[in-house]
């Protein structure tokens, strides 16, 4: 039998990506992590040449050590009521009371209402080891990485769920058309595919809950 906790918090933020850590520790805020960050590794800023995962797990580990995040990465589900959350891990079924909830992953939540949910989709990201470094991008939606053991390039992909299925967004066509572009002096061979899906929120204002719109 699952063991029920009861939280009674003023205000708490929902959701996994770094708008909303970042929300978290601005307002001093518990946040129920109800997804993952929703972030490549490679993902870099704009404006200035570091990766976002990087400024994601300080944020999150400072806001951790602050006990402000008591359920970790543990949390299975999120049942979103008017003026309470019911999160369900696996050892634990939590009641987490609250006066105002900030939403901003709708992955993973349990009635939302539809007026909220924003663009769904796929990024897809697909990895091949290379026999030699691909140095010259040529305007291709790719990755190229290097370490001490091995060096090649990641293919990023836009789907929806329909679309990922379909031969033509698979990582032999993919690897087909890196293949044609640097021709056969380099050799791509396929590493393994990895999938975040992203639910974006619509801004709204019901009753308690604010739902923080596209992040």
């Amino acid at each position: 039998m699952l063991r029920e906790v009861i939280f009674d918090w003023k205000s708490v933020v929902v959701g996994g990506g770094l708008a909303a850590v970042e929300y978290a520790i601005d307002h001093h805020i518990p946040i129920v992590r109800s997804c993952g960050p929703n972030i490549f590794e490679f993902d870099m800023f704009e404006s200035n040449p570091s990766y976002k995962i990087d400024l994601y797990e300080g944020l999150l580990y400072r806001h951790s050590m602050d006990g402000m995040c008591p359920f970790s990465n543990l949390v299975k589900s999120v049942e979103l009521n008017n003026d309470y959350l019911r999160v369900k891990t696996e050892q634990s079924n939590c009641i987490v009371k609250f006066e105002e909830a900030h939403i901003f992953d709708l992955l993973n939540i349990d009635y939302a209402p539809p007026e909220a949910y924003g663009k769904n989709y796929l990024r897809v990201f697909d990895w091949f080891n290379t026999n030699k470094l691909v140095e010259d991008e040529k305007g291709l939606p790719i990755y190229v990485f290097e370490d001490k053991r091995k060096k090649g390039v990641v293919w990023e992909s836009i789907l929806t769920q329909d679309e990922l299925g379909v031969f033509d967004n698979s990582d032999t066509i993919n690897r087909l058309k890196l293949q044609k572009v640097y021709g056969d002096a380099f050799r791509f061979d396929f590493l393994k595919r990895e999938v975040i899906e992203i639910q974006e929120t619509i801004y709204l204002q019901k009753g308690a809950i604010t739902f923080h719109g596209r992040n």
